[in-house]
């Protein structure tokens, strides 16, 4: 549809829904229906039966750049993404090596996770799979190699205050 109803008399005009359902698109997150054989549009049940060629291009550059000693932050928009290359990246380096930090991770858990990440142990944390709208802010993540940005917030405030968790002299 071409509105979302926010209330009783409040809606979105048609191309705000537009955008966010096209970001959520490139995101791998919508729609639920798919093209299948014979090409007929078929109601997809799941996100992991939708092919994403931005989590196999990330998984590919991950294959190539990780090693002991690399450290990565992948930014994300949209819970379900999150979940999804968590879900993907675990199979790739092990569950040790990679994190997921979204809106539901607690403080407890966010403390160690960014030690394990800062520490640059070869047994550590090596990954981090961050919602932008959890992370933007307050956190020392120093020891990252590379931001890596899956999908954007429309807050250049939050995009740059993300890319300066890593900023360091000389790096």
């Amino acid at each position: 549809s071409g509105e979302a109803a926010l209330g009783k008399h409040l809606s979105l005009a048609g191309e705000m829904v537009i955008a966010l359902r096209l970001q959520q698109i490139a995101g791998g997150i919508a729609p639920r229906f798919a093209l299948r054989e014979g090409s007929e549009l078929e109601y997809v049940t799941t996100l992991e039966e939708i092919p994403d060629a931005k989590l196999e291009w990330t998984l590919q550059w991950l294959r190539d750049h990780l090693n002991g000693n690399t450290r990565v932050i992948l930014w994300h928009r949209f819970n379900a993404e999150v979940r999804r290359y968590y879900r993907e990246i675990v199979q790739l380096v092990g569950k040790d090596g990679v994190v997921f930090c979204n809106r539901d991770t607690s403080d407890r858990d966010l403390i160690d996770y960014k030690q394990s990440f800062n520490s640059r142990s070869a047994d550590g944390v090596q990954v981090i799979v961050a919602q932008i709208d959890k992370m933007h802010a307050g956190h020392n993540l120093q020891a990252g190699d590379f931001n890596i940005y899956v999908s954007h917030t429309w807050s250049y405030i939050k995009r740059a205050q993300s890319e300066d968790r890593t900023h360091r002299l000389g790096r």
